[in-house]
């Protein structure tokens, strides 16, 4: 992989668990102010400054500018407001489902934080929560979330920068708001299946294999951590945002908390028979290099793509890539798109169907109202 700056290096040594003080101390002395912008960029824009503030705070290091600390501060706090707005909303919606015996999953939000971190503060909160339900109930949570004070927004959301050449993608799903305490605008996306730009799929045993996670007196379903990190992988990976360092980094803290649980076995097969192994290969991989998360070379290896795939899409993700953000704006979208359709096709033919088959065959209305027919759980 291309080289990073030594910017980015300073970031990720202090991102590390047991980061070198010493090392980190010898490197800042210096930085310029340009340098500490910089950081402070790293940090915000890839989603990560709560965590890195937490480890610059436990790391102790010297000669850290007061307006650098005092920016990260702020957004510590104000991100730790929003995770607690969100995460009452939650615990108010899954407590009202379960009493109703319709069984949901929480994905991503501050679910997340407590479960990977064990700290709410510690990972960032967006404005939306995102709620799994099975196929059958979609209508009735639809419903029983506007009398819970939600607005029905829009369901059939058309991501068209790509329309002109006839590689439009849309996607079913259904989009809820709210205002809570007059400061919060909440999103809530339902998903019946795990779903990305690249790839929706159906992940076998889902449901069956989700397990209660208790918190605060909560019992709350989740997926299981191996079903996680597939949903983590397939989301990791946008024509938007490139590749997502906070999720590549949420996969790191999965693994690092619960390598010891997950079932490496039961993951390949799942992994196999959906064909997402390159899905889960480059998120892992990235993960391995830039963390150095410790996970099992031999099933790196059993998931590992074909020379030429590696080198084709080792263009659009690599460590420089996913840490240089400035540039996600100077790569093809539609190069991006080409790659990432290539990333989750099992053939050549595959491919050129996922690419161009709507185009040839005059849009996406095919593909949507068979998504509206066919169920995605049973």
């Amino acid at each position: 992989m291309a080289k990073i700056k030594y910017i980015e290096q300073v970031f990720l040594l202090i991102l590390q668990k047991d980061g070198n003080k010493d090392e980190i101390n010898k490197r800042i002395l210096a930085f310029k102010d340009s340098d500490w912008q910089r950081l402070y960029e790293l940090a915000t824009k890839n989603g990560l400054f709560p965590i890195f503030y937490h480890q610059l705070l436990s790391l102790r290091l010297e000669n850290l500018p007061t307006e650098f600390l005092s920016k990260l501060k702020n957004a510590y706090f104000l991100n730790l407001k929003r995770n607690t707005l969100l995460e009452r909303e939650l615990f108010r919606i899954l407590t009202y489902f379960k009493e109703l015996n319709i069984p949901v999953i929480p994905l991503k939000g501050p679910i997340l934080a407590r479960y990977l971190y064990n700290d709410l503060a510690l990972r960032q909160a967006s404005c939306d929560l995102d709620l799994l339900v099975k196929y059958e109930a979609i209508d009735e949570v639809k419903e029983k979330l506007m009398g819970l004070g939600y607005d029905f927004s829009l369901i059939d959301y058309k991501r068209d920068f790509l329309c002109p050449i006839g590689l439009s993608r849309q996607v079913e799903q259904i989009m809820l708001n709210k205002s809570i305490d007059g400061t919060l605008s909440i999103s809530l996306d339902l998903h019946w299946c795990i779903r990305g730009f690249f790839v929706d799929t159906h992940i076998q045993d889902l449901w069956q294999q989700a397990r209660y996670f208790y918190l605060d007196g909560q019992k709350i379903l989740m997926l299981s951590n191996e079903d996680a990190l597939i949903y983590l992988s397939i989301i990791s990976i946008s024509i938007l945002e490139f590749v997502q360092l906070k999720y590549i980094y949420d996969i790191h803290r999965l693994v690092t908390v619960f390598g010891k649980e997950l079932d490496w076995e039961r993951l390949l097969y799942k992994v196999k028979h959906a064909n997402l192994e390159n899905c889960l290969y480059f998120p892992l991989k990235l993960s391995k290099i830039i963390f150095s998360t410790d996970m099992p070379d031999v099933f790196l290896d059993e998931i590992r793509p074909n020379w030429i795939t590696r080198k084709l899409i080792s263009i659009w993700i690599n460590e420089k890539s996913v840490l240089e953000f400035r540039q996600k704006v100077q790569f093809s979208y539609i190069l991006r798109y080409l790659l990432g359709r290539y990333l989750y096709s099992s053939s050549l033919n595959d491919f050129l169907r996922k690419s161009f088959g709507r185009m040839l065959k005059g849009g996406t209305d095919a593909r949507l109202n068979s998504i509206k027919k066919e169920p995605r759980y049973s």
